[in-house]
């Protein structure tokens, strides 16, 4: 099936951009508890998922195999600790997930997680590096059908979270492909684009964040699909596949992927 913004489709074979890739996840086991890093990286991590999940097949892409959940259920997809250096030590990143929310609108209070890196057992804002989600909390002013990314930039002595939104309307109740890119420009700015299905939806440009641009993120944090921790806001939906780069995809790459 041809890949373009009219008519996305998930991987079911070569031609992804490999370059800078550190954790790559395509959801297509079928079964069992294990889902495998296909990145190839320099440290690879395996997916443990727990909680009340299934496991089905989407006759639509010659029968993909995908992993879907439920926000119904107090139930978390946790995963091993990701190396973060790779990342964190950086000055820009992406984050790449091919979704299917059950329903446009996502969980209220939101957002659900589809990935977060956060502190063990504490899903406040605070205590998050970065967070793409589905859906928004009641006071947030927005209609929960749009997707949202936060980030926190700067050294750990000046940081800030920077956050936005994809807009109303943005989030469907069908297969979608979402990239959130983050660069720093080396002097002072950070930028953040979210972009669904090849459109780029917002941008946001953050002044006066400081060197390392990453530098308040925490080691000892982890790498979350499908809930934040303390299993809550867990995602409603479907996960066909979550990447991770070392570096801002550009709009070919992403259209690539």
């Amino acid at each position: 099936q041809a890949n373009t913004a009219s008519n996305p489709a998930p991987p079911t074979g070569n031609g992804r951009i490999k370059d800078g890739l550190v954790g790559e996840w395509w959801f297509d086991e079928g079964s069992g508890s294990s889902v495998l890093d296909r990145s190839f990286a320099t440290t690879t991590t395996d997916l443990t998922l727990s909680g009340d999940y299934v496991w089905k097949t989407d006759a639509s892409l010659s029968d993909r195999k995908y992993l879907s959940m439920s926000a119904t259920t107090a139930a978390g997809y946790n995963l091993n600790p990701i190396e973060i250096d790779a990342i964190g030590n950086g000055s820009s990143f992406s984050i790449e997930a091919w979704v299917k929310p059950t329903d446009a609108n996502g969980a209220n209070p939101g957002p659900g997680r589809i990935l977060s890196l956060s502190k063990a057992q504490d899903g406040a804002t605070a205590t998050q590096s970065f967070m793409l989600g589905h859906g928004t909390w009641s006071s947030a002013g927005y209609n929960a059908s749009n997707y949202h990314f936060r980030v926190r930039a700067g050294d750990v002595n000046d940081d800030e979270i920077v956050s936005h939104f994809t807009g109303d309307g943005t989030a469907l109740a069908q297969l979608q492909h979402i990239v959130t890119t983050v660069s720093h420009d080396g002097s002072s700015t950070l930028t953040v684009k979210t972009y669904v299905d090849g459109d780029l939806k917002v941008t946001t440009e953050q002044p006066d964040i400081s060197l390392p641009a990453f530098g308040a993120w925490n080691s000892s944090y982890t790498l979350k699909v499908g809930y934040d921790s303390g299993l809550s806001r867990v995602f409603d939906g479907d996960l066909y596949l979550i990447a991770v780069y070392n570096k801002a995809l550009t709009l070919a790459e992403i259209n690539q992927n």
